[in-house]
């Protein structure tokens, strides 16, 4: 037959019940503490890291924007000088594609030179 709880004993169990409920939830508050701290510090690396490509793009297309007046001026004259005048479309065709191809050739091989950097690191 089972001997019945005392009062003390009931309240030792409560006491134990409330202590180890503080305790549980200390522990899962900390738990979601690190968690947000975790998240807090990957979304500020990433929005850093993003905030970095659109700054450099942007002085990159800067960059596209001043040089394009010197190469269109250049290319206007190679076409009077090689007496193609009437042809000139043609020719600024031409220039724009030899152009976007030289463009493609070094972002490749800046993109290789980024990866081996990244490797040696």
């Amino acid at each position: 037959m089972k001997e019945p709880i005392s009062i003390n004993e009931k309240k030792v169990e409560r006491v134990i019940e409330e202590k180890v409920e503080k305790e549980v939830k200390k522990r899962l508050d900390q738990k979601l503490a690190d968690i947000a701290k975790s998240s807090a510090k990957e979304f500020r690396a990433e929005f850093k890291k993003q905030i970095l490509i659109a700054i450099t793009g942007a002085f990159a297309f800067l960059i596209a924007l001043t040089w394009r007046t010197p190469i269109q001026n250049s290319i206007d004259k190679l076409i009077l000088k090689l007496g193609l005048t009437g042809e000139a479309i043609y020719y600024e065709y031409l220039a724009a594609v030899l152009i976007t191809i030289l463009g493609v050739i070094v972002l490749i091989i800046i993109s290789r030179w980024a990866v081996e950097k990244k490797e040696l690191v």
